[in-house]
């Protein structure tokens, strides 16, 4: 059956179909005071050419 057919089926009988809720991730934490990571670089010696430290978002523990 197509979903118009449905729709038509339900309509009739007098019944809606329930919608599912949108997804909505949740990305950041409101807490200021929480940190996401630490930074590993402080205190660590200063790069001197091209390709010697390379960042990431992901921590992994």
């Amino acid at each position: 059956m197509g979903r118009w057919r449905i729709r038509w089926a339900l309509a009739a009988a007098g019944l809606r179909a329930q919608q599912p809720r949108s997804f909505v991730p949740r990305t950041t934490d409101s807490d200021p005071s929480v940190r996401a990571a630490p930074n590993l670089l402080l205190g660590q010696p200063a790069a001197t050419a091209p390709n010697q430290v390379w960042m990431g978002d992901h921590l992994f523990t």
